[in-house]
């Protein structure tokens, strides 16, 4: 605990280095709810700002089978970010110390805010990485809304023991996911279904993956990582030019030529508008505190408006929403060279669910349904979910997404905040049809929206072209590889951390000016 006080005591330092003279004159832009919100937070987002209705298909189909995978719901952050997030009142309060000195860059209104702000009750040391009220909340009403839509299927009242499956990973936020979804999906009937007890080596749930959510060792990069991918800035690198473009920007290192360019470690991360006065302008990339700073006020931001969506957190009054836009884009990255399409091994992750998936609906396809579940619910983390959404095929886009071309994929398919928020999910649902030709068609959702595939009629597919689709990578699918080299691979670096150091943000908050 000594040792985070004093980050953040050198944390205010450098906020008290960089103040500026401050007024709270009409000239000061506040934040405005109507311009500046923006609810969509990377892999912190409410599931409430995302997620549709789900709905099943007509008279004619009906359904045999559920098919779930889910991400816990929100939670508290880890044990070193709640620490950093337990001194935030002592940031704030210093804050509105150097205002009243005259010294600082808000406006009263926000000021006042601030001000209000109060830590939220559960944020706790001991409640690090727990599953929070909020996520209780979140899968109760999951699990109500797929009751309303396939309620003939799902009814629980008469269950067998054999007709509904649930399994999550072995920690305490899946686990009371689960729980929760379970209580208010089977009502009085929950001790008539079972619930399976995780592995040790749960190669399902967490393929590759140990109780940490890292990479075992021979399940690390072992080759550099794609060139012009990654937003950074190296160590020879000078600041950016003076002045900052109108809209965010990735721009290559000045005095740089040729092949280097297309470098990732050639890349900046350039990311304040200029007309913002919420955050200004200013080259802060040789300044690890301030940015550090920055970053704990925007995780204070999301995961408040996780805690209680709809609502602004006071955290995030210090950014515009096209700056929030930035901050969402560098997340993008991170995740979709660590597990998402941009690595081709993600889809190999994934190929575990995907054929537990593929395998049970064979099983009814087949004819073979009379040990078959209606319902299966696996609840694990976002990682299995963007493994498996890779391997699904479902996360690619048109164009990769680099850190040049920001600005050319602002409608790209691959979006942490909308495919992996808290509670976020993939469902499928296997339907009988009276089609004599095709009776059987499956129906693939994220987020409880319909997914339009490709191969697909608006969404509807045929499990014939389905189970043609996916053959290939369920027959390949094996583990072996995360395991035979464990200890020549041990010395390499897991990619997720790389990026994270990597990506260092060109960010100055306005109240630090």
């Amino acid at each position: 605990m000594l040792a985070t006080f004093v980050i953040i005591a050198d944390l205010l330092q450098v906020i008290a280095a960089a103040g500026a003279t401050i007024t709270t004159n009409a000239s000061v832009e506040c934040y405005e709810r109507a311009r500046d919100y923006y609810p969509y937070l990377g892999t912190k987002t409410a599931y409430e700002n995302v997620h549709g209705d789900v709905t099943r298909l007509g008279n004619s189909c009906t359904p045999a089978q559920l098919w779930m995978l889910s991400r816990h719901g929100a939670r508290y952050p880890s044990g070193k970010l709640t620490s950093l997030m337990l001194n935030m009142t002592t940031l704030r309060d210093r804050i509105l110390e150097n205002h009243r000195r005259g010294a600082g860059h808000l406006c009263a209104r926000d000021l006042d805010e601030l001000r209000d702000w109060q830590l939220d009750p559960g944020l706790a040391t001991e409640n690090a990485d727990a599953l929070a009220m909020q996520g209780e909340s979140q899968m109760r009403e999951l699990a109500g809304r797929l009751k309303r839509a396939f309620g003939d299927l799902l009814d629980a009242r008469s269950a067998k023991p054999e007709d509904f499956v649930f399994r999550a990973t072995d920690t305490q936020r899946t686990q009371a996911s689960m729980r929760a979804f379970r209580r208010s999906f089977l009502d009085a009937g929950e001790s008539l279904v079972r619930t399976e007890i995780p592995p040790v080596n749960d190669t399902l749930l967490l393929a590759c993956l140990k109780k940490n959510l890292r990479l075992l060792p021979s399940c690390r990069r072992k080759s550099s990582v794609p060139r012009g991918r990654l937003a950074t800035r190296p160590s020879t690198c000078p600041p950016s030019a003076t002045g900052s473009p109108p809209v965010p920007r990735f721009e290559p290192c000045s005095g740089r030529s040729g092949a280097d360019l297309d470098s990732p470690r050639t890349w900046i991360f350039v990311s304040s508008p200029a007309r913002s006065t919420r955050l200004r302008p200013r080259s802060t990339l040789d300044s690890p505190g301030l940015s550090a700073t920055v970053e704990s006020m925007y995780d204070a931001c999301r995961y408040e408006t996780a805690w209680h969506p709809g609502r602004a957190s006071a955290w995030c009054l210090v950014f515009r929403g096209d700056e929030l836009k930035v901050l969402e884009y560098r997340g993008d990255l991170d995740y979709y060279y660590f597990c998402g399409p941009g690595r081709a091994m993600s889809a190999k992750l994934g190929c575990r669910p995907l054929s537990d998936m593929l395998g049970r609906f064979r099983a009814l396809a087949g004819g073979n349904s009379t040990n078959q579940p209606r319902g299966v619910f696996y609840f694990a983390h976002t990682v299995t979910l963007q493994t498996f959404m890779a391997a699904l095929q479902m996360t690619e886009d048109s164009r990769s997404l680099l850190a040049s071309n920001y600005a050319d994929v602002q409608d790209r398919r691959y979006r942490t905040s909308l495919l992996g928020p808290f509670a976020t999910n993939v469902l499928a649902v296997f339907y009988r049809c009276s089609e004599s030709e095709k009776p059987y068609k499956v129906t693939i959702h994220t987020a409880e929206k319909l997914v339009q595939m490709a191969g697909c009629r608006n969404g509807l597919c045929d499990w014939d072209f389905l189970e043609r689709k996916y053959t290939s990578p369920v027959e390949k699918c094996s583990m072996d590889f995360c395991y035979e080299e464990i200890n020549a691979a041990s010395s390499e670096t897991p990619i997720h951390s790389e990026l994270s150091a990597l990506m260092i943000l060109a960010f100055s908050a306005r109240l630090v000016l």
